[in-house]
C-alpha cells in the first residue's frame, strides 16, 4: 500500500513498522467503535468491545498491506453513513466527499491483497445489515469504487503484464484442497474464538434479533464461500475466465470485522441489573450486565493477546 510506502520513505524500518501498526490497530478500532455507537446505536461497553475486538483482530495480521487496507474500513464506513444521512440537495458535497474516501481507501489498500475484499465489505455493509440499496446509494459507491480503483491503474498493468509468471497462475486457487482449507477455517475460527462465541451465544438466547441473523449469516457466507465456489469454478473454468483463479478465499479477511460487529450487538441487548446496597454517606451503585459483561470479556481479549505473546518473547530472553 503506498501509505506504508510513505512511512517508510520518511521515518527509519522500526519507527515505520510500529508507527502503521499502531495507527492501523487505533484507526480500526476506534472507528469501529464510533460505528456501533452512532450508526448501529449500541451502547457505549458493547461498542467498545467490538472496537477492541477488531482492532486485536488486526494485530494478528503480519502483513502491514493488510493492516492497513482494514483498518480503514470501519473509517470509510462511517464517513459513507454520514455523507448518505445529509440532505439530496447538497449532491456536489456527498459526490465529492465519496470521491475522497475513495481515494483514501486507494491510498491505504492494495488491488491485489485488499482492496477487492474491502470493497466487498462495504457493499455488504449496505446491502445486508443497513439494507440501504437504492439508486442514491448505488451511484454513490459506484463513485467509491472507481476513485478508489484509480490509484490501482498501475497494478492493473503490472498483473496483466506478469501474472503469466506467477506461481499462483494457472489453476492455483483450485488446486487448493478441501483439507488445508479446512485448516485455514481452523485458524480463523481459533484467532477469532471469543467473538464468535459471544455470536453464538446470542443466536441461542436472541433469536428474534433479525439483525444478528443477518450478521450470522454474512459470517457463514464468508466462512463457506470457497467451498462453495470451488465446484464451480472447476467446472465452467472456460466461462469464468480469470475468475475462475480469483482467491476468493480472502474474503476471509472481512471475518474479524463483522464478528465484531455481530458480537457487540449481542452485548448491546444485554438484559439484566444488579443493585448494590452503599451506607448512607455513599450514593447506590447500580451495575449492569450490559455493562459488566463486556468488561470481562474485554479482559479476556486483552489476556488472550497480549499474554501468549509475552510468554513467547520471556523464553526467547531467557535461552
Amino acid at each position: 500500500a503506498r501509505v506504508d510506502s510513505l512511512f517508510f520513505l520518511i521515518f527509519p524500518d522500526w519507527i515505520a513498522y510500529a508507527g502503521i501498526l499502531l495507527l492501523g490497530t487505533f484507526v480500526g478500532g476506534y472507528f469501529t467503535y464510533l460505528l456501533c455507537k452512532r450508526v448501529l446505536q449500541f451502547n457505549v461497553w458493547a461498542s467498545l468491545f467490538a472496537g477492541i475486538l477488531f482492532s486485536s483482530s488486526l494485530i494478528q495480521l503480519d502483513i502491514l498491506p493488510m493492516i492497513t487496507g482494514l483498518s480503514v474500513l470501519p473509517l470509510i464506513l462511517y464517513y459513507l453513513e454520514n455523507i448518505l444521512a445529509r440532505p439530496t440537495s447538497n449532491s456536489w458535497f456527498q459526490i465529492s466527499g465519496v470521491a475522497v474516501l475513495g481515494l483514501l481507501l486507494g491510498f491505504t489498500s492494495s488491488l491485489v491483497l485488499t482492496l477487492p475484499f474491502t470493497l466487498g465489505g462495504v457493499i455488504a455493509w449496505f446491502g445486508v445489515i443497513r439494507r440501504r440499496v437504492n439508486i442514491r446509494s448505488i451511484g454513490l459507491l459506484t463513485i467509491l469504487i472507481v476513485t478508489s480503483s484509480l490509484l490501482s491503474i498501475q497494478e492493473v498493468r503490472s498483473l496483466l503484464v506478469n501474472v503469466h509468471l506467477s506461481q499462483r497462475d494457472g489453476n492455483y486457487y483450485n488446486d487448493v484442497g478441501l483439507f488445508q482449507y479446512l485448516s485455514q477455517v481452523r485458524f480463523l475460527l481459533k484467532n477469532n474464538l471469543l467473538g464468535l462465541s459471544v455470536v453464538l451465544a446470542g443466536l441461542f438466547y436472541q433469536k428474534k434479533e433479525f439483525l444478528l441473523i443477518r450478521l450470522s449469516i454474512l459470517l457463514g457466507t464468508l466462512v463457506f464461500i470457497v467451498p462453495a465456489y470451488l465446484p464451480v469454478a472447476k467446472s465452467f473454468r472456460h466461462i469464468l475466465g480469470f475468475l475462475s483463479d480469483f482467491g476468493f478465499s480472502r474474503f476471509d479477511l472481512l471475518i474479524p470485522f463483522f464478528t465484531a460487529l455481530a458480537s457487540g450487538y449481542v452485548l448491546s441487548n444485554l438484559k439484566g441489573t444488579i443493585h448494590v446496597s452503599a451506607d448512607h454517606n455513599n450514593t447506590q451503585r447500580v451495575f449492569s450486565t450490559a455493562a459488566l459483561f463486556p468488561m470481562l470479556l474485554l479482559l479476556l481479549v486483552v489476556l488472550f493477546n497480549s499474554v501468549p505473546i509475552k510468554i513467547n518473547r520471556a523464553k526467547i530472553w531467557l535461552k
